[in-house]
């Protein structure tokens, strides 16, 4: 017989009458699922959506390793577009003060890379902050790379935000740096505005910041790069006592050489 005859008659043979099980019926829920299911009806739809920033942003890790090329040693950790994402990130990596010396991080809007030659940078600047070795032990340097981190990520430059492209801190042997970088160092009301920015940000009522221009540190013939622009605190004789947030200053602005590209932000107290 074919063995399709076969199937057919097996397909037709009646069942030996005995009936089918019913299904199992399901275990009532836990307390505990219960409960999580009755919170989660009660939470808003905010609650399920996280936080969009206004750009994607790349967290790159420069290890210094002689054996390698310098763009080999500047490694991608992860991208984020997200506020929770940020801190999950932020909260699963090394803080910037326990980088061993020669090393980096640095954070670029996705698409840029943290190098003089990419398109976003080859015109731009960079604001720079030095800092001493004791920065490292007293908490500051973190505490001003995170307020940075988030003034970058929460667009914090207000109509100049657009003009920057990210920012790095270098750890070093001598003096530890942060520095932001922007797209046009020619573009001067962005750069003096940024730099304004920073300085209260991070209240730095006595400490001189200066803007240099990426071509001009890439062609330095000395230990450093010549600055466009210089933002420091000035208090009249007698008046050192009034120092306070850059928000409570008057800012003045004067030509401090022959060059017309070198200008000082002379921070004032009000009178």
């Amino acid at each position: 017989m074919p063995e399709e005859t076969k199937g057919d008659l097996k397909a037709e043979q009646p069942d030996s009458g005995k009936q089918p099980e019913p299904p199992t019926k399901p275990a009532p829920p836990s307390k505990d699922t219960a409960e999580t299911e009755k919170n989660a009806e009660n939470l808003s739809p905010e609650q399920f959506i996280k936080h969009p920033l206004q750009n994607s942003w790349v967290m790159w890790f420069f290890k210094n390793d002689k054996t390698k090329a310098y763009v080999d040693n500047q490694v991608p950790i992860t991208n984020f577009h997200t506020v929770e994402d940020f801190w999950s990130l932020w909260n699963n990596i090394q803080l910037a003060s326990s980088l061993n010396t020669g090393w980096d991080y640095m954070l670029f809007k996705e698409g840029v890379t943290p190098r003089w030659e990419d398109d976003n940078n080859v015109n731009g600047g960079r604001w720079l902050i030095t800092l001493n070795r004791n920065s490292r032990q007293n908490g500051e340097l973190d505490a001003w790379w995170l307020e940075l981190v988030l003034c970058l990520i929460g667009e914090g430059f207000d109509d100049f935000s657009d003009e920057v492209t990210g920012a790095v801190v270098n750890i070093r042997p001598k003096q530890d740096k942060i520095s932001i970088w922007t797209r046009d160092w020619q573009n001067g009301e962005a750069a003096k505005a940024i730099g304004r920015v920073i300085k209260d940000r991070l209240k730095l009522n006595r400490m001189q910041i200066n803007y240099q221009s990426h071509r001009d540190v890439a062609n330095k013939t000395g230990s450093s790069a010549r600055s466009l622009y210089v933002l420091r605190v000035w208090f009249p004789k007698g008046n050192e006592s009034l120092a306070g947030p850059l928000g409570n200053h008057e800012a003045l602005f004067g030509s401090v050489s022959r060059s017309p590209e070198r200008l000082t932000l002379l921070i004032r107290p009000p009178s």
